[in-house]
């Protein structure tokens, strides 16, 4: 799993790094589709509030300009009554009420690109049907919505691309039917018109790719701080870990014990502990090897492992063939059962020891104590009797369990 994540990161830090380098050269800004996605997700939120401002200042605007064509154009009455207030205003109110949905983006800003282009093809209607449209009004109109959907609506570069292309082709159309306006005086408004556009257009790709760049430098650098966190924890478990048998090492062990006592204190519980010793390992070292003995070792571990109840008991090894098992809110009695069924379990491997008298194959020899956390007892006790029935268990012949008593202040605590 760590491999695969960190592959997937350095693709795509390469493909951040790839973009960087363009960034400001495409006519395009967008990113490689794995990080298109990405961006998409986490800038929609922004994206959708800006689209709801515009299309509200639209509304507003094209409430606030019903009086104004009303007076200005007194030819066309049933024209604005049936094309803007029972059209455009409509289109554009039912726009913004989508933007409150749940829709994707993507289909929230082709839908808000649709709707410009519809006002835009009102308004352009209603001036080229009346005798009395001013070409500033028009002009100044068509100036406005180009700049407010390229820029204020936080559209991305296609979706501007063809609402701004669409507007330029209606004012194109519209500029010759206009009241009082000569071929020459349409194309100086044309030619006006396109810049404006061409300087729309240039805005909208210049923010868009601010914004990608400033996305994607804080992007690779978030990254960066995962990996560096991931790998930080990794080391961490590495170093807490036994490299031979991959168990936790004693100092993983004292961090877990420190751990679980001062939750077993506050909670007023009892904390169990199996300390257990390979019988015998110096002379299976002798007869067969320190690679033997490794793989001896190895073989213990992972049946304790196997044996053991996950994230309950926590099995460590605390020394050259000493492991431990901690066993948070178990009495004296089920210790002694779990460490009873850990001896049983390798006993039951018969991994041949002819260096181990009387024995002939593996074993193990158990320490069991069990300590309720109070202010009269330490972590410290509770080791010391599971030591000491550690070694009560070795001089009853080994391979067996011996039960250890905690006291503290001269009196027995109970397990």
């Amino acid at each position: 799993m760590s491999d695969a994540i960190d592959t997937a990161s350095k693709i795509q830090a390469q493909l951040l790094a790839q973009w960087l380098q363009k960034a400001g050269r495409q006519l395009n800004p967008a990113f490689p589709a794995c990080i298109e996605t990405k961006y998409l997700a986490e800038s929609s939120g922004e994206r959708v509030r800006s689209m709801k401002v515009s299309t509200l200042t639209g509304c507003i605007t094209g409430i606030v300009m019903t009086p104004l064509l009303w007076w200005l154009m007194p030819d066309i009455h049933p024209v604005i009554l049936g094309l803007w207030l029972a059209t455009a205003l409509p289109v554009a109110l039912l726009c913004h009420a989508t933007l409150w949905t749940r829709l994707p983006l993507v289909w929230q800003e082709w839908q808000l690109a649709a709707c410009c282009l519809a006002v835009g093809a009102c308004f352009s209607r209603l001036m080229a049907s009346s005798a009395f449209a001013h070409p500033s009004l028009y002009v100044g109109g068509m100036v406005l919505l180009i700049l407010v959907d390229a820029i204020g609506g936080a559209l991305r570069f296609r979706p501007v691309l063809v609402v701004v292309g669409g507007q330029m082709a209606l004012f194109i159309i519209t500029v010759p039917h206009l009241p009082n306006i000569d071929g020459l005086t349409s194309l100086a408004l044309i030619a006006l018109m396109t810049n404006v556009a061409a300087y729309a257009l240039f805005g909208n790709w210049r923010l868009e790719t601010e914004i990608r760049r400033s996305y994607a430098l804080a992007l690779r650098e978030r990254t960066a701080r995962q990996d560096l966190a991931r790998h930080n924890v990794e080391l961490d478990e590495l170093a807490g870990r036994d490299a031979l048998t991959n168990l936790a090492n004693r100092r993983t062990y004292d961090r877990w014990l420190q751990a679980h006592w001062t939750r077993a204190l506050h909670r007023s519980s009892a904390v169990g502990l199996v300390m257990i010793d390979v019988d015998y390992f110096k002379a299976f070292n002798d007869y067969y090897g320190h690679a033997a003995g490794d793989s001896c070792l190895q073989a213990v571990a992972s049946c304790m492992r196997e044996q053991s109840r996950g994230l309950t008991d926590q099995v460590a090894r605390v020394g050259g063939e000493e492991f431990a098992v901690l066993l948070p809110g178990l009495n004296l009695e089920k210790c002694g059962d779990v460490a009873e069924r850990l001896r049983a379990a390798v006993a039951a491997m018969e991994l041949p020891h002819l260096g181990a008298p009387r024995l002939g194959t593996v074993t193990i020899s158990c320490g069991v104590a069990s300590v309720v956390a109070s202010g009269a007892t330490t972590a410290a006790t509770l080791f010391a009797a599971a030591d000491a029935a550690l070694y009560a268990a070795k001089q009853a012949g080994r391979n067996c369990v011996r039960l250890g008593e905690c006291r503290h202040a001269g009196e027995a605590a109970l397990g």
